[in-house]
């Protein structure tokens, strides 16, 4: 799908309850458009990102990345959760928010927004609000969620 097919989709989700939203979910970096594309998939590939997991925590939650490592799996990247008003279009979505925490994504105001589009299917919309600023990033990640761990990282 093109990136505006991709955000046509996200308009039509709903936000995911804080509840549902817990656990590692695997992840899949979709169509960036443009030159941005490889570029994109080539750092997927390299830095290994395979999942985004959350923990839900009444009306805000946290989360983190994960990346697969040739020693194995890296959890950092840590963000704080809620749900509001989508920076996209309006619309209620499942808010990931790397600011608070120090870390490279954090430093580049990486924002991240969810909905459910399926079934255990969720799109997801990134923005690197000082880099590209409210350009889309889209993601997707896939239910059923494995058993939460915890960052491995403390980036406070």
């Amino acid at each position: 799908m093109s990136v505006d097919e991709l955000v046509t989709a996200y308009a039509q989700g709903e936000a995911p309850t804080m509840d549902e939203m817990y656990g590692e979910f695997p992840s899949t970096l979709l169509n960036q458009g443009g030159l941005l594309n490889p570029v994109a998939q080539a750092a997927v590939k390299v830095g290994g990102w395979a999942f985004k997991a959350f923990r839900p925590g009444g009306e805000a939650g946290d989360g983190y990345n994960g990346f697969r490592r040739k020693d194995g799996v890296v959890r950092m990247y840590r963000m704080r959760t809620h749900i509001g008003p989508s920076i996209v279009d309006g619309g209620d979505a499942f808010h990931l928010d790397y600011r608070s925490f120090r870390s490279i994504v954090g430093m580049v105001g990486m924002y991240d927004e969810l909905r459910r589009i399926g079934d255990g299917l969720y799109l997801g919309m990134g923005h690197m609000l000082r880099v590209t600023g409210k350009r889309v990033l889209p993601f997707a990640l896939q239910a059923p969620a494995t058993p939460w761990v915890g960052a491995d990282l403390d980036e406070v």
